[in-house]
């Protein structure tokens, strides 16, 4: 009797186990603002995703990257048209401002102490946008038109520090340096 209890307790705690993996992918996620993205991907590591719609016609790429990030920390997600890494992404991040609400900007990266103020990409944004909803930080945008290039490096990136409102230097080990990867707008 004690070992039918057991080996029963044991595929309730697998099944529990399966059905949470299942929930936090990203193809079962639904957006709080009732968004819909036709493509996704679990990325490797710091609990993140990326969702988009791609338009063959506009060559423009809506998405989404959200991650699991504490209230007064930062996100970041970036294509990187010129090389893989970090130097050279075309950013947009989000972090919660000093006055409580959510903020969201395009940030160039040129160095590895970059500003971390607004500026200009080297690829077409607009309307961004962020959200912190579940524990979850989400930067929205559109990037393009991209022409006929359809598959980037891309980096994301994550920090526990806003300081007068500027995001301060994420970790500079572990998963932090192992955040980036090859995305193709294509593919779903």
């Amino acid at each position: 009797m004690a070992k039918t209890s057991i080996i029963i307790l044991l595929l309730c705690s697998l099944t529990s186990l399966v059905s949470i993996s299942k929930a936090e992918t990203c193809s079962n996620y639904s957006f709080p603002s009732n968004q819909v993205f036709d493509s996704c991907m679990d990325l490797p590591v710091l609990q993140a995703s990326l969702h988009w719609n791609y338009s063959q016609l506009t060559t423009k790429v809506q998405i989404a990257y959200r991650a699991i990030q504490i209230p007064r920390g930062w996100i970041a997600w970036a294509l990187n048209p010129t090389g893989r890494g970090m130097i050279g992404s075309q950013a947009l991040l989000a972090f919660r401002h000093s006055n409580g609400s959510m903020i969201a900007y395009s940030t160039s990266i040129a160095s590895y102490n970059p500003s971390m103020l607004p500026s200009e990409l080297s690829i077409p944004v607009s309307d961004i946008s962020a959200e912190y909803v579940d524990k979850q930080m989400i930067v929205f945008g559109v990037l393009g038109p991209l022409g006929n290039q359809t598959s980037f490096n891309h980096v994301w990136q994550g920090g526990s520090t806003v300081s007068d409102n500027i995001p301060q230097v994420h970790p500079l080990s572990g998963q932090n340096v192992e955040s980036l990867g090859l995305v193709n707008f294509l593919s779903s």
